[in-house]
């Protein structure tokens, strides 16, 4: 694992046990989704069981100062930037997008493309976006 895909790991963690802490869930019953707007501007949002709860914004779960300034950006200007890429791929408008992560305790999350409400396929975010 490079040293960016272990920054990114890290900030996941922290972002799904925190969320897990708000919602009162275990952090593997925590899900977080990245959509987009008509514009394509990123929105982060976080479900508990599957069931959306909430928008979130990102920041405000990563923790320490490090994972703020190192984590964060790696994540927004990676797979959170994704969205347009996969819009075109599918020939679709970029709010049909979704990214949909689940915690994996000490990896990176295991990621899910989804296109209209459909899962497409799933993301290996380390092979797609942390080489």
């Amino acid at each position: 694992m490079s040293f960016v895909s272990h920054i990114a790991k890290n900030t996941f963690n922290k972002v799904f046990v925190n969320l897990s802490k708000e919602l009162g869930v275990e952090p593997g019953n925590v899900q977080l989704g990245i959509y987009y707007d008509a514009a394509g501007n990123q929105k982060f949002c976080g479900y508990k069981n599957m069931v959306l709860e909430k928008d979130i914004d990102f920041d405000d779960y990563c923790g320490s100062i490090f994972d703020f300034s190192g984590g964060t950006e790696v994540i927004k200007s990676t797979v959170a930037q994704a969205g347009a890429g996969y819009a075109a791929e599918y020939k679709v408008p970029v709010n049909e997008i979704k990214i949909i992560m689940a915690y994996r305790e000490k990896q990176l999350p295991r990621a899910i493309l989804m296109n209209g409400g459909k899962k497409e396929r799933e993301i290996d975010i380390e092979k797609e976006f942390l080489k």
